[in-house]
């Protein structure tokens, strides 16, 4: 019962109690709105704030500083313009997890009119983790988890992403796993531009530079990770996946991506992950290889 209508009808009965009945007018109690279900999870370890946006199925955000403003009239940056896992399965296509469906374990469609359920979306225990789950709409019996957090211990500003690929088939599955980070590290405050920037594929990773600084993305796990300086958007759902190490020189909304490839088992699962560093001068590197060093899971 809404609260409106249990708060007024108490108030009646107290009055009519005290006979004073009369002094209460007929109320329509109309019926409350259906609730809105929020879509956005925001997560930070202090140094930056980024948003998931669960209704879209990516990083919508990425706040390099926990406040708008370091300065007057020096706006924080948002190097972020989304950031998302897709998969390409053998025999299949590839799709991005933005066109797949939010599903529950079992693989029941989630609709918004059912309201929120942390074993769709939403955070997972109390360390600000945040995590979806989408079903693959080919064949394969996939479902792609997407994990999300901002580690206390990485040095400074940034995020870890995994992907979780769960077959509950009978046999195993060859995919691919992409990682898109598309960074804008061009010029201008708060959402920098897409011009100049510089990026290139190194052992450790993907390196992406420009006027609002320097973001690294490397591999947490899988050692058949590669990083690509091709954008792969346009290549997974097309099915002509490739992967060029090419440094590009500055330029106009550079994008590149990292790719695992994966055999997942009959009835089992297979992880691929990675973490992002921004520095605003130097390198984050240095700190996420101690981090990514001292992790034991």
């Amino acid at each position: 019962m809404p609260l409106q209508s249990c708060t007024l009808r108490a108030i009646a009965r107290s009055l009519a109690r005290l006979g004073l009945c009369c002094l209460v007018p007929s109320v329509a109690l109309a019926a409350l709105p259906p609730p809105q279900t929020w879509m956005q999870r925001s997560l930070g370890n202090g140094h930056g704030l980024a948003v998931f946006d669960h209704a879209t199925g990516k990083f919508a955000d990425w706040w390099v500083r926990p406040y708008r403003a370091y300065a007057p009239g020096q706006a924080t940056h948002d190097v972020l313009f989304d950031a998302y896992f897709g998969l390409q399965v053998s025999g299949q296509g590839g799709k991005w997890a933005t066109s797949l469906p939010l599903v529950f374990a079992d693989g029941k469609p989630w609709k918004a009119a059912l309201g929120a359920d942390d074993s769709v979306f939403g955070y997972v225990g109390p360390a600000g983790v945040v995590h979806e789950r989408r079903q693959w709409s080919g064949s394969a019996p996939l479902q792609l988890q997407t994990f999300a957090f901002a580690p206390q211990t990485c040095g400074d500003r940034c995020l870890a992403l995994v992907a979780k690929v769960d077959n509950s088939g009978d046999a195993p599955v060859v995919v691919t796993v992409v990682l898109l980070p598309n960074l804008h590290l061009g010029n201008g405050a708060p959402q920098p531009g897409s011009d100049s920037e510089a990026l290139s594929a190194t052992a450790a990773g993907l390196l992406e530079t420009g006027p609002a600084g320097q973001v690294v993305a490397v591999p947490m796990t899988g050692a058949t990770a590669k990083a690509c300086t091709n954008n792969p958007y346009s290549e997974l759902t097309s099915g002509s996946l490739t992967c060029s190490t090419l440094a590009l020189a500055p330029g106009q909304d550079r994008a590149g991506s990292l790719q695992w490839q994966l055999t997942v088992p009959a009835k089992g699962s297979a992880v691929a992950g990675a973490v992002l560093g921004y520095a605003e001068k130097g390198s984050a590197l240095p700190a996420l290889a101690d981090w990514l060093a001292q992790r034991t899971a």
